[in-house]
Protein backbone atom coordinates (compact mmCIF):
# COMPACT_ATOMS: atom_id res chain seq x y z
CA UNK A 1 0.00 0.00 0.00
CA UNK A 2 2.94 2.15 -0.51
CA UNK A 3 3.21 4.89 -3.26
CA UNK A 4 -0.59 4.88 -3.34
CA UNK A 5 -0.56 1.17 -4.97
CA UNK A 6 -4.73 -0.50 -4.45
CA UNK A 7 -4.18 -3.44 -2.31
CA UNK A 8 -4.49 -6.99 -3.41
CA UNK A 9 -4.35 -9.99 -1.69
CA UNK A 10 -2.91 -11.73 -4.46
CA UNK A 11 0.73 -10.97 -3.53
CA UNK A 12 3.76 -12.94 -3.75
CA UNK A 13 5.26 -11.48 -0.73
CA UNK A 14 2.13 -12.05 1.09
CA UNK A 15 1.27 -15.50 0.01
CA UNK A 16 5.00 -16.27 1.49
CA UNK A 17 4.03 -14.97 4.87
CA UNK A 18 1.08 -16.73 4.90
CA UNK A 19 2.88 -20.05 3.99
CA UNK A 20 5.25 -19.18 6.56
CA UNK A 21 2.19 -18.31 9.26
CA UNK A 22 0.86 -21.80 8.41
CA UNK A 23 3.79 -23.39 8.51
CA UNK A 24 4.36 -22.16 12.31
CA UNK A 25 0.90 -22.36 13.53
CA UNK A 26 1.28 -26.09 12.09
CA UNK A 27 4.49 -27.26 14.04
CA UNK A 28 3.29 -25.54 16.89
CA UNK A 29 0.35 -27.96 17.16
CA UNK A 30 1.78 -31.16 15.95
CA UNK A 31 5.37 -30.99 18.42
CA UNK A 32 4.63 -32.62 21.67
CA UNK A 33 4.53 -30.17 24.58
CA UNK A 34 7.97 -30.69 25.43
CA UNK A 35 9.59 -30.71 22.26
CA UNK A 36 8.19 -27.04 21.41
CA UNK A 37 8.07 -25.76 25.18
CA UNK A 38 5.91 -22.99 25.73
CA UNK A 39 5.81 -21.73 21.61
CA UNK A 40 6.79 -23.80 18.67
CA UNK A 41 10.78 -22.41 17.29
CA UNK A 42 8.86 -20.99 14.15
CA UNK A 43 6.19 -19.43 15.46
CA UNK A 44 8.65 -18.03 18.08
CA UNK A 45 10.79 -16.39 15.29
CA UNK A 46 7.57 -15.93 13.20
CA UNK A 47 6.47 -12.97 15.87
CA UNK A 48 9.73 -12.49 17.75
CA UNK A 49 8.35 -13.92 20.90
CA UNK A 50 9.80 -14.25 24.52
CA UNK A 51 10.87 -17.48 25.40
CA UNK A 52 8.09 -17.03 28.26
CA UNK A 53 5.26 -16.80 25.60
CA UNK A 54 2.41 -19.30 25.99
CA UNK A 55 0.01 -19.48 22.57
Amino acid sequence: MQADDWYTCIDDELEALRIAAWSAVHEHYTLPPKARGAIGPKLSKLNNAEKSAII
